[in-house]
């Protein structure tokens, strides 16, 4: 029988956080107060991008409709792409966006991200 959709995936008896998401959540938060000069890192839009990514696959594997809120912040993150200047300096576009992305990263990491202890 299948797994019915919920909020955060399916509940564990003994979870045990995923340090990959956590890790993702800490740079982030990490780069959400830092002014980058003349132009944003290229491995950080990559590394949103990718980690959104991921956490949306593991999450729609995972039945978590919270999956679905990686996609519209970092879809931010494509502005780099087209040569968009959003994260060039410490403005709320940065702000939020960095912020944002980190709370969703370290949600993941306790919710649908989470594995079952042995």
């Amino acid at each position: 029988m299948e797994r019915p959709w919920s909020i955060f995936g399916p509940k564990l008896t003994k979870p045990k956080p995923s340090w990959v998401f956590l890790v993702l959540a800490f740079l982030f938060a990490a780069e959400t107060l830092i002014e980058f000069g003349s132009s944003y890192p290229f491995y950080m839009t990559l590394l949103a991008l990718g980690g959104a990514a991921w956490a949306v696959y593991v999450g729609v594997r995972q039945r978590a409709y919270f999956a679905f809120a990686f996609v519209p912040v970092a879809a931010i993150w494509l502005n780099n792409f087209n040569g968009g200047e959003w994260f060039n300096s410490l403005n709320p576009i940065s702000f939020l966006s960095h912020a944002v992305l980190a709370i969703l990263f370290g949600i993941a990491g306790y919710t649908f991200g989470a594995w079952e202890k042995k």
